[in-house]
């Protein structure tokens, strides 16, 4: 009786507070839907009479923008952006007789848009410079800010700011040396000499070979970020090089005489000397800022499907490529009559082959019925690649990381771990494969023979589609299908992809072939469940993490990605991410 009247107290006690705070929260609620009603259709007449404008890379630029009129980010008071609006908003304020220049300012988020998407809007900026003058102000540069800085007329560095420029880096966590501490077995099958994912988790650095080769890559990437300011600070691939070598951080007033900026000046002196060139009176002038122009628009016929995260089959989350959803949303473009071409913008190291197969399949018949072109952004490797053989092209940048034609399978088991708690397992089977890849037990040797045979069967068939797609022969493919990876240049030499294109550029093509305007982006994300999902206990953990850390936590948190019922998978050895 006593514990029935608890649970009673606690369900009333429940009930009055929820109705004490409903209207709270409907006023909440409300307050947010008007918000966003209002900031979604933001008129450029906002810089009638002239002004300077302002692009803030602080702004989080993503792939997408999950949605423009999220409740949460309205309540918030956020605002973000994608790579390939803010290229469209960079063009149009260009174009725009009323701004008279554009300022860049604010540090790139590391954990946001990739090297190769900020590239593509480094080359908006570069476009910019031919309209009107350009100033980008940097305060303690990363290299990401001062590889777009350096497209821009002129660059200004804080007097106090400590310039650096010491080349790019990527790095995984290896949990061999745990997983023995804890007694916990990890068994890899692969198909590929360097599908080297497992070694992760059983290794405790990377091996000699797939180190020489993730250089490879990586100071490929380095030499065309080189190349791109060499030529647009006329300073040599040398001097740059040996200041990356043996300098790497200097002082602000050091960088000027390096001309690696143009000039020195403390905030107010930048904001003075913008108003003396381009205020009314001498003392002000108007700023424009990205989000006071009008996002790209949301009629058009032609699609952009944003594929970006890991690839599983449940619908999980908005930040990963599930088959579960794309599949709906590639057939509903392909019954569209309004929808004339499609664009995949594919950001992903890959994941599940089954989910793989499955939106490849569904991009198979989509390309029977209109026109599908695959715009690679930073990572377009493995599964993601996988997906893109169906497409009728394949367009990157120089800074994209590719290939990964490979796949493995992985199975884990804890006897040991829960062995060493006293907790032993037994059951029955009916067959000797009843139980294949049980986390109680290591796979025996029939067991292990079966996957192999399993994951060879799927790299065969990852092999015919891109020997069918690219037009390449078995025995060429031979060559570079053992799951290497290649930096964008190279693979457009192995024919892996047809040439370079920003997003920008891919869609334009498109609409001239399809003689269209304007664009749809897809996946349209639930504004309400991004709303809900703000009150996550974890989620303003999240926004405290350390970006250094985070990097960390996001490589562990990727292991719940691993969820194929097969578990096979065609994906990159780790998150690489360029730092």
């Amino acid at each position: 009786m006593i514990k029935f009247l608890r649970n009673f107290s606690a369900s009333l006690t429940a009930l009055f507070v929820f109705f004490v705070f409903l209207p709270f929260f409907m006023l909440s609620f409300l307050s947010a839907v008007f918000m966003a009603a209002n900031t979604s259709e933001l008129s450029p007449g906002k810089i009638s009479g002239g002004g300077v404008f302002v692009l803030d890379l602080s702004l989080p630029i993503g792939e997408r923008v999950e949605d423009e009129n999220s409740l949460a980010a309205a309540i918030e008071g956020l605002s973000s952006t994608s790579v390939y609006n803010a290229v469209q908003i960079i063009r149009d304020a260009s174009c725009d007789r009323r701004v008279k220049a554009i300022l860049i300012r604010g540090s790139v988020d590391e954990s946001g848009a990739g090297l190769a998407a900020i590239a593509e809007l480094r080359e908006a900026v570069c476009e910019a410079c031919e309209s009107l003058p350009v100033y980008a102000y940097l305060e303690n540069p990363s290299l990401r800010d001062y590889f777009i800085a350096t497209a821009a007329s002129e660059i200004i560095l804080n007097p106090f700011s400590e310039f650096e420029f010491k080349g790019i880096s990527t790095s995984a966590p290896y949990f061999g040396n745990a997983f023995k501490k804890y007694g916990i077995d990890a068994q890899i099958v692969r198909a590929g000499k360097h599908k080297s994912f497992g070694d992760i988790f059983t290794k405790s650095k990377m091996d000699g070979a797939d180190k020489e080769i993730l250089k490879s890559v990586v100071g490929g990437i380095w030499e065309c970020i080189i190349s791109k300011i060499s030529e647009s600070r006329n300073l040599t691939p040398e001097f740059l090089r040996e200041f990356a070598d043996s300098k790497a951080i200097c002082s602000a007033e050091e960088a000027k005489k390096l001309n690696l900026v143009d000039k020195l000046m403390y905030d107010d002196e930048l904001i003075d000397m913008l108003a003396q060139k381009y205020g009314s009176e001498g003392d002000s002038f108007k700023q424009v800022f990205v989000d006071s122009f009008p996002a790209a628009s949301r009629a058009g016929n032609i699609a952009i499907v944003y594929m970006s995260g890991d690839i599983v089959e449940a619908d999980i989350s908005p930040s990963v490529i599930s088959s579960e959803r794309y599949v709906g949303i590639l057939r509903k473009l392909r019954s569209d009559s309004s929808i004339k071409g499609v664009v995949l913008r594919i950001d992903s190291g890959g994941g599940s082959a089954y989910a793989s197969e499955v939106i490849r399949r569904e991009v198979e018949l989509l390309a029977k019925e209109k026109p599908v072109v695959a715009s690679f952004s930073s990572v377009a490797a493995s599964g993601a690649y996988w997906i893109a053989t169906a497409a009728d092209n394949i367009f990157l940048m120089p800074e994209t990381i590719t290939g990964s034609i490979g796949v493995f399978s992985i199975a884990f088991s804890v006897e040991k771990f829960a062995g060493g708690y006293g907790v032993d397992f037994d059951g029955v089977k009916t067959s000797p494969f009843a139980d294949i890849g049980t986390l109680t037990r290591p796979m025996g040797e029939r067991e292990l023979a079966l996957t192999g045979k399993m994951v060879r069967e799927v790299y065969d068939r990852f092999v015919d589609l891109v020997c069918k797609s690219r037009k390449i022969s078995p025995a060429e493919l031979a060559e570079i299908a053992d799951g290497r990876i290649f930096d964008g240049a190279t693979a457009v030499r192995l024919n892996l992809a047809d040439g370079f294109g920003t997003l920008d550029e891919v869609v334009a093509a498109l609409m001239e072939k399809c003689e269209c305007d304007g664009v749809k982006e897809y996946p349209k994300i639930d504004r309400f469940k991004e709303f809900m999902k703000s009150f996550s206990a974890a989620e303003p953990f999240a926004k405290s993490v350390p970006p250094k850390l985070k990097a960390y936590l996001d490589s562990i948190k990727s292991l719940s990605a691993y969820s194929d019922k097969r578990g096979i998978y065609a994906r990159i050895p780790f998150d690489i991410a360029l730092k």
